[in-house]
Order: structure tokens, then C-alpha cells, then sequence
């Protein structure tokens, strides 16, 4: 529907290569200035089990191939990341 969003809660499947799905879709569903927040960001299932859990190491790599997008910071165990003003 070539939509739009502002923000974006993602709590997803938490494999690496769904985030890095999740995260190139943001590419043309956040508006500038939008807000992308990942839940279990900072869970430490992403160290123990990264068979499993993989939200941390997709969102860190996707955010060094994207010049558009900045990590904010964390909110609890979600980790929120920007899309830059045009």
C-alpha cells in the first residue's frame, strides 16, 4: 500500500535473519525523523542462544550498511534507532 509510519514496534521473530528482514523493510516504511524501537534488544538470549535470538547482531549490523539510520539509545530491553530528518 506504499504506507508510511512515524514509529514501529518490532517484536518479532528474534533470529538474525528475520531482524535483518525487519530492519531493511524500515527502510521504506519510516518516515524522516521516524522511530524504529526493537524489543529484546538487550536480552541476553542474543549472547546464549544466537540460534535463537539474534535482534542485537542484526540490528548492529544492518545499522553499518545503512547511512540514513541512528542508534538512539535503550528504552528498558529495546533498543531504539532513528531514521534521520531529510
Amino acid at each position: 500500500q506504499h504506507r508510511q509510519f512515524g514509529m514501529a514496534f518490532i517484536d518479532h521473530d528474534h533470529s538474525l535473519t528475520s531482524t535483518l528482514e525487519a530492519c531493511v523493510a524500515l527502510e521504506d516504511l519510516l518516515i524522516p525523523g521516524g522511530f524504529a524501537i526493537f524489543h529484546d534488544f538487550n536480552d541476553a538470549r542474543n549472547r546464549d542462544e544466537p540460534a535463537v535470538y539474534g535482534v542485537f547482531q542484526g540490528v548492529c549490523e544492518w545499522l553499518t550498511h545503512v547511512t540514513d539510520f541512528d542508534f538512539v539509545g535503550m528504552v528498558g530491553c529495546c533498543g531504539l534507532v532513528q531514521r534521520r530528518a531529510a
